[in-house]
């Protein structure tokens, strides 16, 4: 009888699920892994403005007050003076736009909300549209150009972002390859979070970016170069938390020309986001 009562609780013991504890991921634990397989290419345009005396916020609409053309704002940076001394300058990145880049007006007045308003600002050339351009090389190996010619722009969708993740911030690396060896290259990163019932996708926009600036290119055309971006947690990285599915968008600030003269262009491989 002991025999048969020692074998059932073992059977019990054996059987009997022991409690689960998730595993929170620890500093430079991966995350979240990317390619240019998920990368999306919008019709975003960027166009470059001087004059700026009233600044605009991301989500407003930008008039071209000659042509009527409109989009919608997502991104504006700021490159030189001050709005408050009316000679602002610097690019926008526009989204929906109403017709093509080319029925704008190159040198016409821009404003926020409507055509009427008055004068934000001066374009200072066409939009241009901002996706990077999708290529090959080695054997196929697809990559994405971001050139140097104007400001693009990658953004991939992250389906889950790692149940781990301990709320430490992350680090994202980068992967590009070049077509020149000589010149620096400059990165931005921005994030946007899709939280459950809250975040409106039509209509909301990415965090403000953080950037890695001044990127050696490799030593030869064809090696792969390494770089990283770092985010705080929270707004940093637009408050992404543990499950939740998110948007990253990726841009080489080309116009910047105090940190990016590389005259080639920089061919995105893969990217990684760890824990900090």
């Amino acid at each position: 009888m002991r025999r048969i009562a020692a074998l059932v609780l073992l059977a019990i013991l054996v059987l009997t699920p022991l409690p689960l504890t998730r595993v929170q991921a620890a500093s430079g634990d991966t995350l979240v892994t990317f390619d240019a397989r998920s990368g999306i290419r919008p019709n975003w345009a960027f166009v470059a403005f001087t004059s700026g005396s009233t600044e605009p916020s991301p989500g407003d609409t930008i008039w071209g007050d000659t042509s009527d053309e409109n989009g919608i704002l997502e991104v504006l940076s700021l490159e030189s003076g001050t709005w408050g001394g009316t000679n602002a300058a610097g690019y926008m990145l526009l989204s929906q736009l109403l017709n093509a880049p080319s029925d704008w007006t190159s040198g016409e007045n821009f404003t926020e909300g409507s055509s009427t308003p008055a004068n934000h600002g001066t374009l200072t050339a066409l939009p241009v549209f901002a996706f990077a351009t999708v290529d090959t090389r080695a054997s196929d190996l697809r990559l994405l150009d971001f050139d140097a010619a104007s400001n693009e722009i990658e953004i991939f969708f992250i389906p889950t972002m790692s149940r781990a993740y301990a709320g430490g911030g992350v680090t994202v690396s980068i992967w590009v390859l070049t077509t020149t060896a000589t010149g620096d290259m400059s990165f931005k990163g921005f994030f946007k979070s899709v939280t459950d019932d809250v975040d409106n996708l039509d209509t909301k926009n990415f965090a403000s970016p953080q950037v890695n600036a001044a990127i050696d290119a490799p030593s030869a055309s064809g090696e792969a170069k390494l770089f990283t971006i770092t985010f705080t947690n929270g707004a940093q990285m637009d408050s992404v938390a543990a499950g939740e599915p998110f948007f990253f968008m990726l841009m080489r600030d080309a116009q910047d020309s105090t940190n990016d003269d590389m005259a080639g262009d920089a061919e995105f491989l893969a990217g990684e986001i760890k824990e900090t």
